[in-house]
């Protein structure tokens, strides 16, 4: 689809009004470019050079920057259009980071290549597109906005990708609170999530004894007890049938396996990390003491062994917005705007920034909207498509303007 023809469908309402000028579609697009043109790989290179970026574009569309330090070289890029007051604050939270690029690409992860409508590179959909359609955001109400009865906010956070620590600063320093409405801008496919299904991450230990493969009698094997554990872990989930409307049923994936010694030798060790996503009525509390009794008894017809779960990070509940929050009701009549039909709603079986404030706050205003899919995401090829861009950037600006202007 041509560019042209594009923004007359991001750009224009139902009843032919045109909210946003073209320029604008055409700058999300170039800064989605500029975004994935700037490696900002999650642990190795950072987000430091992205950070840059994004406080200069916020400067130059003159908005109130904070820079704030969460790690060493590692800062969140924090926006705002100050309000009157009349009104909680609108947040938009984007992270800068993405995952390693891993194997099998036949497009360049970092020219920004454009091509059949999409736009190729790592963190094209997660999330690069989403923060520029924010920043994009962000610059048409300071050039455009009426007088915001509430601040609306901007944070570009650091490490969502691992243990989301931009986020929780957010929280920690008061930048957000019980009270803010947030909304992270992930690849959602232009939907709205609405519910988040719960993630554990556990590492599963076992102990054995060495022993000369040849008399494995005189050793106890410990990558056997892990392998009878792990695959008891996959029954047992099987077994529970939960399965939620929205998030749908609980998945575990064995993420790492290491162990032993050396081929001729009976191990003496192993370790696993398991990543389980489970929806209500399981809790945190309960998806740990399931793991642990497994990881503790799973094991025992190995003579010798013995198992254990660790946490890794700390569980984190299923989520759901408050059915009563007014987002909805803006966002529903932004999409139906522009869109000319009724936005879907949908749960996710990923975490977001986002998710990480409302479990530290309790803030159950939280939703997630931005272009890109979230099949795209940390494989290879990663793309967005171009004109989900522009939707998006529309969508969103109308949002806040009808939640916090009108």
């Amino acid at each position: 689809m041509e560019v042209e023809a594009i923004w007359q469908i991001a750009s224009t309402t139902d009843d032919g009004q045109r909210r946003m000028d073209k320029a604008y579609f055409e700058e999300a697009v170039k800064v989605t470019q500029d975004l994935v043109k700037i490696p900002s790989v999650n642990p190795t290179i950072g987000e430091k050079e992205i950070s840059h970026y994004v406080e200069r574009y916020m400067k130059e569309a003159g908005v109130e920057v904070v820079r704030k330090n969460v790690l060493p070289d590692r800062d969140n890029i924090i926006g705002r259009l100050r309000g009157s007051g009349q009104r909680p604050p609108l947040a938009i939270v984007a992270h800068m980071d993405t995952v390693p690029l891993g194997e099998g690409w036949t497009k360049p992860p970092f020219d920004a290549l454009i091509e059949d409508g999409r736009i190729y590179g790592r963190g094209a959909a997660d999330m690069k597109s989403g923060l520029a359609a924010s920043l994009v955001t962000l610059k048409y109400l300071a050039q455009n906005r009426k007088q915001l009865k509430g601040d609306f906010l901007l944070c570009a956070t650091i490490d969502e990708e691992s243990m989301m620590q931009g986020a929780a600063d957010l929280v920690d320093a008061g930048i957000v609170g019980n009270d803010a409405t947030l909304i992270a801008t992930e690849p959602s496919h232009l939907q709205m999530v609405v519910a988040h299904k719960g993630v554990a991450w556990f590492e599963i230990k076992t102990y054995g004894k060495n022993a000369h493969a040849g008399t494995p009698y005189r050793g106890a094997d410990a990558i056997h007890a892990m392998a009878l554990i792990l695959i008891k872990i996959k029954q047992k989930i099987e077994e529970l049938g939960i399965e939620d409307p929205l998030v749908g049923r609980t998945y575990v994936s064995i993420g790492k396996i290491q162990g032993g010694e050396k081929t001729n030798v009976v191990s003496g060790n192993c370790r696993a990390e398991i990543d389980l996503r489970y929806p209500p009525p399981l809790t945190p509390e309960s998806v740990t003491a399931l793991i642990q009794e497994i990881a503790r008894t799973g094991g025992q017809e190995v003579a010798g062994t013995r198992g254990e779960a660790l946490i890794m990070i700390p569980p984190r509940p299923s989520l759901r917005i408050d059915p009563q929050a007014r987002i909805l009701t803006d966002m529903r009549k932004a999409y139906r705007e522009i869109m000319g039909s009724e936005i879907k709603e949908i749960g996710v079986p990923y975490y977001t920034d986002v998710g990480t404030i409302s479990v530290k706050t309790g803030n159950k205003k939280c939703l997630v909207f931005g272009p890109g899919n979230i099949e795209q995401a940390h494989g290879p090829d990663e793309y967005v498509e171009i004109d989900q861009i522009g939707k998006a950037t529309h969508i969103l600006a109308r949002t806040v303007e009808l939640h916090l202007a009108e």
